[in-house]
Order: C-alpha cells, then structure tokens, then sequence
C-alpha cells in the first residue's frame, strides 16, 4: 500500500471537556454547500418491468470497518473513539480535535498496516487507500477539503444534542437525544451529522426499518440509505400523514377540474377522470419535475384511445413505479395529461394549481439528471458510515433543504406552485429520499418516531404551513420566489397565480393587482373605515431590508425593465429580479409597516390625504381604482388590450434634487449630494439608487437648466397653489430641445403612512414654525411614512404637467408628524437628518404616473 505524504508537521491529539472550554471558540451554526460534491458518474438505468420493486439486490452502503483486521493508529486508540461516538448522557462532553487525521504521516504512525491484498470496504473513494487507520479515513472524509499546507484549521469532532442542534427545546422528549459533529474548514456539514444506527442490525433495511417511525421511543437513529430506494418507507410516510393529519393536510374545500385526465399505471392508458367509476380526488399521484435532457427526448406517442407508447422516458416509466409501490393506480404527467396547446402555455392553465393540491402525493425528482429518479432507475450516491466494537454508525446526509436548493427544480417559475400548493411531497435527491406534508418532514438517513418528528427541524424544503394559512405568510411566498428564473414578467406573473389564488381563499381574503397584495380590510388596525385605496397604497410599499452586496447595489433586487408586450410596471415586485451574488439567506422582502400578527396592518395605516389612483391601460382606458377597481381587475383579465400600463397616483410628493459634491469635498465615491432633508443614511442610498439608475455619461447635473428641473419651489399657500416649474433665480423655462439633454429628476412619492394631521394653515409658516416638535397631537403611536423613490422615465425627461417616472426603491420614515398647510402645501415635521438635529420636509399635492 502507498502512502502520499499529506501536510506538514505532526500533532498529537487534544479533547477536552467542553463545559470547561473558555478559550477556545464556539463552532458557527451549520453552513452547508448547496450542491454536493459526492456526485459520482450516473451508472446505466436499471431497466424494470411493470412490476413491484424488489429489495433483493440492495447492496449495503459504503462502510468503514474498523475491528481486528482494521486495526485503529496509535492516536486513535488512545482516544477511543467508540466510546465516544456511543456516548450517553451524564458523561462529559469532550471536544476531540482530529488534527491528526489530515495532517500525520500514516508510516510512522500505524503500528500494525494490512498487506496490500487487503481491501478497504470504503472502495467509493481513493481517500480510503491513503491511511490504513479506519478512524483517521472515516474523519477525513468528514472533514472534505483539506487545507492547504499554511492554513490553520483545526478540525473537532463534538458531542451535540438536539436542542442545540435541531429546533427543539431542551426539555421535549427529544432535546437531550444524541448526535456528533464533525467541524469542517468552511463550517458546512457535506456528511451531516454521525447517528448511531439502531443495535439490531436486522431493523437497518428492509421493512422492519420503519420500526421507529411508527414507535413512540424518543430516540433519533442512523439510518442505512441503500442504493436503491425502501418502496415500504414511503408508504409508511404516507399512511401516517393520511391517519393523523386530517386537519391539517386533509383537503377542507375540493375543486373540480375539468377535463382532468390522468395516466392509469396498470394499463399505461390515459384516462378521463369523468369516465372512471370512482372519484380520484385525493386518490392519485402528480409528478413535478424539470427536464434537462434534450427536448426531443421527451417525445413519445400517445394513441387514439390514450394507450402510451413502449418508449416512455425513463422519469415518466420510473414514476409509474413508484406510484404502483404506493398502492395507487392514477399518476398526473403534463406531458400525458394536458392538450398540446395547454403544454405549451401550461403557467396560463389555472386547474394545474388545484391538480397538484387535490393529489394525494406530489412525487419530485430533484435532481439534475432527467435519465431516471434517483433510487429507482439510479443508484444513489453512497452513504459514508463507521462499523465499530460499539456498533454501527450513519451519516445523515447532506441537508434535504439545501441539498434541494441546488437542483433546478427549485429554480424554476413553475414548479414553485406545485410544491407549495401540494398537501404532501416526496423528493428523490441523489443521496436519498424526503417526506414533507403540512405537518412533518423526515428523511431516509435519520429514525424518527413519526409522532414526535413535527417539533424537530432536519432541514426543512417548504416551511411549515407552506401553502399559506395567513396572510402574513405572503410575503415569505414572494421571498422565496424571487429567486425563481423566469424570462419575462409576465412569466413570472402566472407562475405565481396559483399562490396567490389560495390568499384569496383565506377567511380574510387577500386580493391582488399584477402581484401586488391587497390585504382585507379586517387586517387593518385602525378604527376608520377603510378604501381600497388605503389597501392598494399599503401593497405598494414593498420594500427590502438586504444589505448592499457591493457599492452602488443597495438592494438584493434590480428592476428588470421589458418591453411592452411582456414586461409589467416598475411598482410590481414581479418586474424585479434578485442580484446574481445574493443568496436567499441574506436577502428578504417585507411591505412597510405590516407585521406578522392580525390585524398585519399597523395601527392607524392609510393611504396619504387626498390621494388618489387610476389605473391606466395599453387602450387608452384610465378607470378609477376606488370607484371602478373591480372593473380594472376584470378588464386586465378579460381582454388581450387589457394590459395595465401604469398607475395615476394624485399624492404629496417632493423633489430629490442632487447636485455636484463641492470640489473640495469630492470622492472617488462621492461625486454628488443630495439637498434634502431626509436622514444622512437615506440620503446616501437614494444617491445609490441614482447612480445605478443613470449610468456614466447621464449622471452630469451641474448647468443651470438641469437645476431647473431638479428645484420645485414650494408654493405660497396664499396663491393659486399652483406650483412654478422654475425656481427663482432662473430668467426663464428650459427649451424642449434643452431639457432633453438633461439628467432625469428623482422625485418621492408618499404612498401611506400614520400621522396624518389634515388641519390647514392660513398664513405661509416660518422656518422655525416647520422644525418645531408640536406636542398638541401627540399619538401612542409613532408617525411615520412610506415613500416611493421615482426617476423620470428616459422618454419624460422634460418637464410636463403629469411625468412619467418608476420606481427605484422604496423607504421607511419616522418622523413627528405630517402637517398639511394649505390645500396643495404639506410638510413632514421632525425629520431627524443629522444627529440632535431635526428639519421640516416641504411636500406639494401632484399626479404622476408610475410605470
């Protein structure tokens, strides 16, 4: 046997009781890689008849064995490690460093070596072959990359319990359950945890596997993953769900689909649902999927009388197989089940929503590979594990959740729907399987009793309640769906429909206009009444809390603008898209000044005075959202000129005007200011916005005309109230062919907001009359406001009675107060722009229309 010489200097081993550790750091919470690196090379399919599967070939999983033949290194066997991987409550918890296994050289350390005609059971890799010691081999695939020769990782091996681990508190009869910890370079988990597997090795596979599943022992156990998938732990899942989660995964309303057909996995014959004798409902399976094999590959004949043809694809002949092994007849296929029209404009299809809910199991390839499903036409990746004096131990895999977050699958627009609207799923990923209905998760790498297993978290791919039981829970939905590739808006429109039809089926009923929500109006918590105006400004205030990934990026999302024909308004978060360098753990999406519990809306919450909206059309149409919404929602929906264009939004609004930073002041990343009154770290991601918004050459505001469109005086509340576009100073307006060489303006735009103080002031108020805190309406409640951030579109540059402008951002400001002044003057009083210092922000009633 060869031994590579590995890094540098030896060290010997160190473990020490961690109760007592206060030098030494804390590990960080699991980080893991999103896709594995364990992928081996895709073995030739399995080929299976219509018959059940069979558990007689399942090979075991890939298993280091260490016992007389394999004999441990001299380190160690003086630290025993079987005593410590079966370790029990009340012993101390030691942390074990394994610096020795990535670092030493194995020929001075191996007392007793096997003859090169000895083979290693860990053949799934060369690692195995470096180091005769089945400790040292065992950790350092636990480990996975090395460092190189200068680093200074310390690998450790700890003794961890659920409670710290999983979710669940220390006192459930689960907390104090056992598992180990291997610590990585980048502190991600590609193993996952060390489990003991149960003591008889007769409950490891086969149907006595399910064992702990359906006991009531609080336990958590390693579980032997074979190659080839268990078909009697599934419908062990299944059965359980179906017995005991009636409320919760049961279906409290059914909807009929017309026209369902559905493939019968006997005959391999599409049927119509109408025609069969029994009603289906909850009594079939739907497959969710996406093809990433070549698109004639999925070409098959289907005969007149529904009879599918010998050559099926491999993924739709394994599903049948699955299918058959849970004890169901009726599968749902796009491909089989819809029209050739229908498949091809399947996101615009509203039953498919209600197909994959109304199934009793949605079945999910979550792979990479379209040859076949992992575990029943493909060999699943081997599963690392230990056989010792003290018993057998598992590794629980890498985390279904991220695991899953890899695959294409969850990248795509439609199949978000069909896993959130979905009762019940099971996903088959290259390492193993995964159950999760509305109340429970549980994987194949990890024994569980099934009626404890809802306190615990192993990694969860939906969260609990996925399919949206408040309306709180919506903006969670958009969250998670931003990350989803689509190529137009419109894509991404339909995609979500499904979900967005479930809020509207909500006791309080959540409506929507291109996306935006419109929460009920129980849910707001003020005692007025309140309009759909109120609800339509309330949506538009979505906005993110993510920090910037780089200068300049102030958001994790950036506005994708389209053309006409399949692009949707800047004010839809659906016309948004996520920055490719942003990862859905640093990135959220909330509406301002909605919570979490109902009434979602905070108290006192409305639209700006005065404000009003209509909804304007590719026709021409401008229907008022308060009087005519309803008509607006059903125009959009009825007619293909039914495209809503923007919005006309009569509100209080202001002017951003930037100018050049003086010479003196300038920075490599300062090259402009902003003159208004709004707090220094708005003011810098407004400019932010700016820039990113206006590249290079358009960003030069420094002539006169350009100042002239960036500085609306505020009007004498005493006038007309009508608002000059020129400011004093200026001899006369811009020419169109000037103003059209000029940078675009940003305005803001108040939506909503509380605080709201409509009384008017009959005389034009004084600097210090603005910056006064008035204390004469004091509320329990904290005024504060929320405005749209807005440029100038690049064909409205010039000044006009009505812009066109979209939107850039959106921000949250507290302040004293809002003041109206005079029927088209307004100010927002208190507004704290330095440290100790607070100014009058000076607003003036206008129409715009947004994008």
């Amino acid at each position: 046997m060869k031994f590579p010489k590995l890094f540098g200097r030896r060290r010997g081993p160190v473990y020490m009781d961690s109760d007592a550790l206060t030098a030494r750091r804390e590990s960080s919470p699991d980080v893991h890689q999103l896709k594995s690196t364990r992928r081996r090379q895709v073995r030739k399919p399995l080929r299976r008849e219509n018959t059940l599967m069979s558990m007689a070939t399942i090979p075991p999983s890939s298993r280091i064995v260490a016992d007389e033949e394999h004999p441990p290194c001299v380190i160690c066997r003086a630290v025993d490690f079987p005593s410590l991987l079966d370790w029990r409550p009340g012993n101390p918890r030691p942390w074990v460093e394994l610096s020795h296994t990535i670092t030493q050289s194995w020929v001075n350390v191996a007392p007793i070596r096997p003859s090169d005609e000895d083979s290693m059971t860990a053949s799934s890799t060369s690692v195995a072959e470096e180091s005769p010691c089945p400790y040292c081999t065992f950790f350092r695939l636990m480990v996975g990359q090395l460092p190189d020769e200068t680093g200074k990782f310390t690998p450790y091996m700890r003794i961890r319990q659920a409670f710290e681990k999983l979710g669940v508190k220390e006192k459930a009869e689960l907390g104090k359950t056992v598992l180990v910890e291997v610590t990585t370079k980048d502190k991600d988990l590609p193993w996952g945890y060390i489990l003991k597997a149960a003591d008889d090795p007769s409950t490891h596979e086969g149907p006595a596997s399910v064992k702990t599943y359906l006991g009531r022992k609080a336990v958590l156990e390693g579980r032997v993953v074979p190659e080839m998938l268990d078909p009697v732990l599934l419908k062990t899942w299944i059965e359980f769900c179906r017995t005991h989660h009636e409320d919760a995964c049961g279906l409290s309303a059914v909807t009929e689909v017309a026209d369902l057909k559905l493939v019968d996995c006997n005959s391999k014959r599409v049927v119509s649902a109408s025609d069969l004798k029994e009603d289906v409902v909850d009594k079939y399976a739907a497959l969710s999927y996406v093809w990433t094999g070549e698109e004639e590959d999925l070409q098959f004949a289907i005969g007149e009388d529904g009879q599918l043809g010998e050559k099926l694809p491999q993924l739709f002949t394994d599903a049948i197989t699955i299918t058959r092994n849970l004890g169901l007849q009726y599968l749902w296929i796009d491909r089989c089940c819809l029209s050739e029209e229908d498949i091809s404009q399947r996101l615009s299809v509203p039953v498919v929503a209600d197909i994959f809910h109304q199934a009793a199991v949605t079945l999910v390839p979550a792979t990479d590979d379209s040859t076949g499903i992992p575990g029943v036409s493909q060999p699943r990746e081997e599963q690392l594990s230990l056989l010792t004096e003290a018993g057998l131990f598992t590794t629980s895999l890498l985390r279904p959740d991220l695991e899953v977050a890899g695959c294409q699958w969850a990248t795509q627009v439609r199949t978000f729907q069909e896993g959130i609207l979905s009762r019940r799923r099971v996903l088959f990923t290259p390492s193993q399987c995964y159950f999760q209905c509305c109340s429970l998760h549980c994987h194949e790498s990890i024994g569980v009793s099934l009626h404890l297993a809802p306190s615990l978290n192993l990694g969860r791919v939906f969260a609990s309640d996925a399919g949206g039981t408040t309306p709180a829970q919506l903006k969670d939905h958009i969250r998670t769906y931003m990350h989803r590739e689509a190529i137009t808006a419109t894509e991404r429109l339909a995609g979500f429909e499904g979900i967005l039809r479930r809020y509207h089926q909500l006791d309080n009923s959540v409506g929507e206009l291109l996306g935006v929500p419109l929460f009920n109006i129980d849910e707001f918590g003020t005692g007025a009444v309140v309009s759909e105006t109120d609800r339509l400004a309330v949506g538009l205030g979505w906005l993110s809390n993510g920090q910037a990934p780089a200068p300049g990026s102030v958001e994790p999302y950036y506005y994708h603008e389209e053309g006409l024909e399949t692009g949707l308004p800047s004010w839809t978060w659906l016309s948004w898209r996520v920055r490719p360098d942003y990862g859905s753990l640093n990135q959220s999406f909330q509406f301002s000044m909605v919570g979490t519990t109902s009434p979602i809306v905070a108290s006192g919450v409305s639209a700006a005075p005065k404000m009003e909206i209509s909804v304007g059309f590719e026709d021409g149409k401008l229907l008022s959202w308060e009087i005519d919404g309803d008509a607006a929602v059903r125009e959009k929906r009825a007619t293909p000129t039914g495209r809503i264009l923007f919005l006309r939004v009569r509100t209080w609004c202001f002017n951003l005007p930037i100018r050049d930073t003086p010479e003196q002041e300038k920075g490599e990343d300062r090259p402009y200011v902003l003159d208004c009154h709004l707090p220094k770290s708005v003011r810098q991601r407004v400019l932010d916005w700016y820039r990113e918004a206006v590249p290079g050459e358009k960003q030069a505001p420094s002539t006169p005309i350009a100042d002239a469109h960036r500085s609306i005086p505020w009007s004498d509340p005493d006038s007309s109230g009508v608002v000059d576009n020129v400011p004093s100073g200026t001899e006369q307006a811009p020419d169109q062919e000037q103003a059209s060489k000029n940078p675009p303006r940003m305005i803001g735009v108040v939506v909503s907001g509380r605080g709201w103080e409509e009384t008017t002031s009959s005389t034009q108020p004084t600097p210090s009359s603005l910056n006064k805190n008035n204390n004469k309406n004091k509320q329990t409640d904290t005024p504060a406001f929320t405005i749209l951030v807005c440029i100038t579109k690049d064909d409205d540059q010039v000044a006009v009675d009505i812009p066109k402008i979209r939107r850039l951002g959106a921000i949250h400001l507290p302040c004293d107060g809002f003041a109206a002044v005079s029927e088209r003057n307004a100010i927002l009083r208190g507004i704290e722009t330095e440290v100790s210092e607070k100014k009058a922000l000076k607003l003036d009633l206008r129409e715009v229309d947004l994008w």
